[in-house]
């Protein structure tokens, strides 16, 4: 796919398909994601549903204020699935919390209102100019809260002593230190808009994954938890992301909310006492190595204009070998409640549209 100047980026390394991590989990006998993959291939076979995509897609691409509502209702109950399921919002004491990727500002409403009157926040949120949501949170709130609008992919998350050649790179806010509570629900907007002149680069999404996780690595406190959205558990990124959060926490768990997106593959990965795990010896290595990803993949690639993750990028953190060899047993206990809902949710869908 080309950009505005000619430019042709690399080919996204998504369009391959993960064989040997997949089949291998499929052959130790897992029923609940072999009938997941049997009905996600119902599903890109019948061509009555590319309708329905394109009309999600663009619902979200032009989201009013009535929508706006919807979400931020939507995403604060989901918020409090999460909590029933891992238990990781104290009703009382200090809690100081950030939320990345926070409007509509549903999950940050939730904290707030659970209870605990000496909950504060921080939020930072992609401007509406830059194709960002509105910030709905209730005002009574707003005393314990603080709202950033900024990009995230703004934010100068190199390795120390390492010279960014560009202008637009800001360091991250001092007050952001510290946090009992991270949550990581950044996800790359169609409609971003970056404040360079420059169009999106279609890696933008890679790098905000591996920004949010470095700024978390960064102002999280040791004890502290960290919810982190996730997609398809099944991919190799995502379970040497899982593998990672497992490493350096004291409890991981993982949930998909009922409430919204069943049918999709997201779900929710829960770290409780990150830094206290069996690997938080090597936090600060792990995130060096991030760090040294994001500048690669930010300022690497044809032109020095960045690329994409590709396979072997995160194999710092856990070899793909060792997935398969090592890990695929715990990697099956954190994909099963992901895997169950949303076979569940396409069955009857399909079952609906007469497709099973």
């Amino acid at each position: 796919m080309s950009i505005s100047d000619g430019y042709t980026s690399p080919v996204n390394p998504e369009s391959f398909p993960d064989d040997n991590l997949l089949s291998h989990l499929l052959q130790k006998g897992v029923p609940e994601l072999k009938r997941l993959v049997d009905l996600r291939k119902r599903g890109w076979e019948d061509d009555s549903l590319d309708n329905h995509f394109k009309r999600r897609r663009t619902v979200a691409d032009t989201v009013d204020d009535k929508m706006n509502v919807i979400w931020f209702k939507k995403m604060k109950k989901a918020f409090s699935e999460l909590n029933k399921a891992a238990h990781f919002v104290p009703r009382s004491g200090t809690l100081k919390f950030l939320d990345l990727g926070c409007s509509p500002g549903g999950f940050s409403s939730y904290v707030l209102s659970n209870n605990n009157k000496d909950a504060t926040g921080i939020g930072i949120s992609l401007p509406p100019v830059q194709g960002g949501h509105h910030f709905l949170l209730e005002k009574h709130f707003m005393r314990r809260y603080e709202l950033i609008p900024a990009d995230i992919l703004e934010y100068n998350l190199g390795p120390a002593q390492t010279e960014i050649g560009t202008a637009e790179m800001r360091p991250l806010p001092y007050e952001i230190g510290g946090r009992d509570l991270v949550i990581l629900d950044g996800h790359y907007l169609r409609t971003y808009l970056p404040a360079s002149s420059e169009s999106p680069n279609e890696w933008d999404r890679h790098r905000l994954l591996i920004s949010q996780l470095i700024i978390a690595l960064r102002s999280i406190k040791v004890g502290g938890s960290l919810v982190m959205k996730l997609t398809h558990p099944e991919r190799v990124q995502t379970a040497q992301l899982l593998f990672l959060l497992d490493v350096l926490s004291k409890d991981l768990r993982t949930f998909k909310p009922r409430t919204i997106h069943a049918n999709r593959g997201t779900f929710y990965a829960i770290a409780q006492g990150v830094g206290l795990g069996t690997q938080s010896a090597r936090q600060a290595e792990y995130l060096c190595d991030l760090e040294a990803l994001w500048y690669e993949i930010t300022f690497g690639g044809e032109n020095g204009r960045g690329r994409f993750l590709t396979r072997n990028d995160m194999d710092f953190i856990v070899s793909q070998e060792s997935l398969v060899s090592e890990y695929a047993k715990r990697l099956i206990e954190l994909g099963m409640d992901a895997w169950i809902v949303q076979g569940d949710a396409l069955y009857q869908w399909f079952s609906k549209k007469g497709l099973v």
